[in-house]
């Protein structure tokens, strides 16, 4: 979330019906000790303990960070679990979502949450090293979206959409240069395996 955007109240604002939706990616919850940015073990740091309830699917042009942790792919989308590898480890998986989104809307596809299916207990972390890498994340979420928005195309392949991702925020600085060559192996190796797997 940008932190201009900490306070803005988006409860039941977003939610939408799963029936004729294709949910191309399923984020479940974690109780206990979810995967929760630096800032909110720095300032509150209490377990999490979700309610159940109805999955929730966002509509196209909602979005919301997801990450590695609990996530399911539909094979449709298994080229969008690229994890781009110029950027910290704290940012990796939330940036291939912010990446992601735009790309399953274009080829009709959305994210949806279930309630808590696991329950997390996490190694000891170093709060200040990990708020660190996450100061980037905060500072240009909204920036990847509307970079990714500006070069996803419905008439591109997935393919030449996350290629254009990348080569869109690489322009801005936000991953490096020597981010499209392990992109481009991405692609090529994922298409292997997919033709393998038909």
């Amino acid at each position: 979330m940008p932190l201009d955007l900490i306070k803005n109240n988006y409860t039941n604002s977003f939610g939408s019906e799963i029936e004729g939706l294709r949910v191309g990616i399923w984020q479940g919850l974690a109780d206990e000790d979810p995967d929760v940015d630096a800032i909110y073990r720095l300032t509150i740091n209490e377990p999490c303990y979700f309610e159940e309830g109805e999955p929730l699917v966002l509509q196209k042009n909602l979005i919301s960070p997801f990450n590695s942790q609990n996530t399911m792919f539909h094979r449709d989308l298994f080229l969008l679990m690229y994890l781009p590898i110029t950027v910290t480890f704290r940012f990796t998986d939330i940036l291939r979502g912010l990446v992601a989104q735009p790309i399953m809307w274009a080829h009709d596809y959305y994210l949806g949450f279930t309630g808590p299916t696991v329950v997390q207990k996490r190694n000891e972390h170093n709060l200040m090293s990990d708020f660190s890498s996450e100061i980037s994340m905060y500072q240009c979420t909204e920036k990847i979206v509307d970079l990714v928005s500006s070069v996803t195309s419905v008439g591109n392949t997935m393919e030449v959409n996350l290629y254009n991702a990348y080569d869109k925020l690489r322009h801005f600085g936000i991953v490096r240069d020597d981010e499209m060559q392990a992109l481009e192996a991405w692609i090529k190796d994922a298409q292997k395996m997919l033709k393998l797997n038909k």
